[in-house]
C-alpha cells in the first residue's frame, strides 16, 4: 500500500510528535563534552566565501548537485550571474586537504568536464585575496579562473 503524502508542515510535526513520546524520552545522554574545534575546517572557508560574495551581490550557492553520467558531483560553491546561470565553480580545501593531490586533481578535472572555470582554494590569505579580486555584483568582470573548463 502506498502511504499518502503529507506536507512539510505535517511532516514536522511528526517528528515533534515523535520525538515528544515516551519512546525518545526515556535515551540516555551520552558523557560527552563537544569541543570547540581549533583551527579552520572547510565549511568555515565555505561560509566566508559564500557570505563575502553575497555580501557583493553575487548569487552563490552551497553544495550543489550536479547528476553526470559518470554519477552525482556535489560542488562546494557555484556562483551563478542574474540569469541563474552558473559562472563558476569555487572549490575549497584545508591547507591539510591538499596534501592529497592525485584526490584533488581528479576531483577538479572531474568539475572542470562540466563546461565552468573551477577555482581551487586554500588558506586564509589566499582566499581573502581571491575575494578582493571579485568586483560588486553588476561592475566588472569576474576574474579569470585558476582552472579554465576543458574545451
Amino acid at each position: 500500500m502506498r502511504s499518502k503524502k503529507i506536507s512539510p508542515r505535517q511532516r514536522t510535526e511528526r517528528i515533534q510528535t515523535l520525538l515528544g513520546s515516551d519512546k525518545y524520552e526515556k535515551v540516555k545522554p551520552y558523557d560527552v563534552r563537544i569541543k570547540h574545534s581549533p583551527g579552520h575546517k572547510e565549511f568555515d572557508f565555505q561560509a566566508y566565501i559564500w557570505a563575502s560574495l553575497r555580501k557583493k551581490g553575487w548569487d552563490v550557492r552551497g553544495e550543489v548537485l550536479v547528476k553526470t553520467p559518470d554519477g552525482n558531483i556535489i560542488l562546494d560553491l557555484v556562483v551563478f550571474n542574474s540569469n541563474k546561470i552558473p559562472v563558476r565553480i569555487i572549490e575549497v580545501k584545508t591547507n591539510r586537504g591538499m596534501k592529497k593531490p592525485i584526490l584533488v586533481s581528479n576531483q577538479v578535472n572531474q568539475q572542470r568536464r562540466l563546461g565552468l572555470g573551477v577555482d581551487l582554494l586554500a588558506g586564509k590569505k589566499r582566499i581573502k585575496k581571491y575575494i578582493e579580486s571579485w568586483p560588486i555584483f553588476g561592475e566588472g568582470k569576474i576574474p579569470d579562473p585558476h582552472f579554465d573548463a576543458i574545451k
